[in-house]
């Protein structure tokens, strides 16, 4: 029998397979250093056309463009983007509701909400470190982060993220909304968004404005979705104690449409600031939203 690690390795290992996984690639330039999958913010010896400029004495005359001398006559120099690599931070949403073990169905296998987003969140640094970035982790508490992994590259950080994952436990209240951003990249925060849209996106929108490109990967357990119960119940949050009598009869629908509603105001409020949505149905195969985060991340490149 595996060890925990190396089962979660395999799992998520298997996630990228599916989902045809080769690099994490982002759409806005950013910094790094040169070699990568992504536009750099570097304008010189790349390998990708960004436009012309005139003539220079001391340019690199293997850089000038004969055809645009001939139908325009001047002389013009190609300039280039430089293709770098990139830190990409992980942002993991470690509170209280996000330990949530259930059948999907009456009668399935149990679904642990917090495992599967360990699952993604280790395909994503695969993934990543697969591109030639580096990979890093940030699991904030209300009062601060609680476990920060800075980027690393290469297999051995992966292997680090890895321990890490299993580590994050599920307890106490929301810590998303406190998190601050790390300078620029790319930064993927993996949350159940069960706090008001606008606290869980604000540290995402500044985390924008500062220059990184950000994407929201919002997961539920299909019980959240559907609410899919068989019997009345007690529900009990446990980030603040309050308990609700839910009767299934009487309230499935009424519970069901009030999620959708707070999945499309957090949509909303995602999109309105720039930050990439991506949702994830926790019981289905990850490989889906693995896929919508590299389609997703490729819109904004410039194409050659």
């Amino acid at each position: 029998m595996l060890e925990p690690a190396a089962a979660l390795r395999v799992e998520a290992g298997e996630v990228v397979r599916r989902a045809g996984a080769t690099g994490l690639p982002t759409g806005r330039p950013q910094h790094g250093a040169a070699g990568g999958l992504h536009v750099g913010r570097r304008r010189g010896g790349g390998i990708e056309f960004a436009e012309h400029r005139d003539y220079a004495p001391g340019d690199d005359l293997r850089h000038l463009d004969w055809r645009a001398y001939a139908r325009r006559d001047r002389l013009l120099v190609k300039r280039f983007e430089a293709e770098v690599h990139t830190d990409v931070w992980l942002v993991l949403d470690g509170s209280a509701s996000m330990a949530l073990v259930e059948p999907a169905v009456s009668g399935g296998e149990p679904v642990d909400k917090l495992h599967r987003f360990r699952v993604l969140a280790l395909a994503i640094g695969l993934a990543t470190v697969a591109g030639g970035d580096a990979i890093g982790l940030d699991v904030p508490a209300a009062d601060g982060p609680a476990t920060s992994l800075p980027p690393r590259g290469g297999s051995a950080a992966t292997r680090t993220l890895g321990d890490a994952l299993l580590q994050v436990r599920g307890a106490g209240e929301p810590g998303l909304p406190s998190w601050r951003p790390r300078g620029r990249g790319a930064v993927l925060a993996l949350t159940d968004g069960l706090a008001p849209a606008d606290a869980v996106v604000a540290p995402l929108a500044a985390a924008r404005r500062a220059g990184a490109e950000v994407t929201l990967v919002h997961g539920l357990h299909p019980r959240e979705i559907a609410f899919d119960f068989e019997s009345v119940m007690t529900l009990r949050c446990e980030e603040t104690g309050d308990e609700r009598i839910f009767d299934p009869r009487r309230m499935q629908d009424e519970a069901a449409m009030m999620m959708q509603a707070h999945c499309r105001a957090l949509r909303f409020a995602a999109e309105s600031a720039g930050v990439r949505y991506v949702f994830a149905d926790l019981g289905g195969d990850l490989a889906a939203p693995l896929r919508e985060l590299l389609a997703s991340a490729g819109q904004g490149r410039r194409s050659a």
